[in-house]
């Protein structure tokens, strides 16, 4: 009896572990995906009105795009890249989950991270 609760014990708490600690991180994992789409979202807002009134094309103006995505993040308190140029703006956003009980087992920290990219586009249908 007592060979199989020692073996029954951490097999049950590996399994509480992966079910609680990795449900906890794939909702983090959601998380950083949102925030990354919503802050590409926000820079690629940040159109380059001249540009698009000298071409028709709506472009990004990179350095207001960038800001916009940085504000956006700013909040969140989670590691960011962002990237823009006159066509996308691309971000990434890096968090890590504390495990509450793989620690047992040595993992204390899963790390993830969300990536997103925005192209500018405009209402008119005439743009593709």
């Amino acid at each position: 009896m007592i060979i199989l609760t020692v073996l029954l014990v951490p097999s049950l708490l590996l399994a509480s572990g992966l079910v609680l600690d990795g449900g906890a991180a794939l909702s983090t994992k959601d998380r950083v995906l949102g925030e990354a789409a919503e802050a590409a979202r926000a820079g690629a807002d940040a159109l380059d009105v001249i540009a698009y009134r000298q071409t028709g094309r709506p472009a990004v103006d990179p350095l207001r795009a960038r800001a916009a995505a940085e504000k956006y993040l700013a909040a969140t308190g989670d590691q960011y890249t962002v990237t823009a140029s006159a066509d996308a703006v691309t971000v990434t956003v890096r968090a890590g989950y504390r495990t509450q009980l793989l620690n047992v087992g040595g993992l204390d920290v899963i790390h993830v991270a969300g990536r997103a990219t925005a192209h500018p586009v405009t209402s008119d249908a005439s743009t593709p």
